[in-house]
């Protein structure tokens, strides 16, 4: 009976712990899909002074900001088809080459939305929603170099 009364015991606030961090995960399910400003960029610390910047070719569109009107021949709206997705690849082989891992800031943002290789303001978006994302994508190749 001793026995059985100890397991109970030592058990007992493992179930519970379980209890509550399942309760918080179904809780937390619904949030799940809400994002911040870093899940749409990758940003990776270097072991040597390179930097390697992807600007484009996400297709992870924010929503709620609007994309910029791309009728004038002076903004380009193009894509640079899977640069986010090449970003890891180059770095390992960079890494494989000197055995050393550069800096890397690439966006998940499609260039329709904002253009991160034009100046701040309106050839860079038209919705002022993403200066917050151009911001931080600048914040982080400033914070590298």
């Amino acid at each position: 009976m001793m026995r059985f009364m100890k397991a109970t015991t030592t058990i007992r606030p493992v179930l519970g712990t379980l209890s509550l961090a399942l309760f918080l995960l179904i809780q937390g399910a619904g949030s799940a899909s809400a994002q911040t400003l870093a899940d749409y960029f990758l940003l990776q610390e270097g072991t040597v002074s390179v930097v390697f910047t992807f600007p484009h070719g996400g297709t992870t569109s924010v929503p709620g900001v609007d994309e910029r009107d791309c009728s004038a021949s002076s903004k380009n709206c193009g894509q640079d088809t899977n640069t986010h997705r090449m970003a890891p690849a180059i770095s390992d082989a960079f890494f494989a080459l000197t055995g050393h891992r550069p800096y890397l800031v690439a966006s998940y943002m499609p260039r329709r939305q904002v253009d991160l290789n034009r100046a701040d303001g309106s050839q860079a978006y038209d919705d002022i929603d993403a200066k917050p994302y151009y911001d931080f994508y600048h914040d982080g190749v400033r914070a590298y170099i």
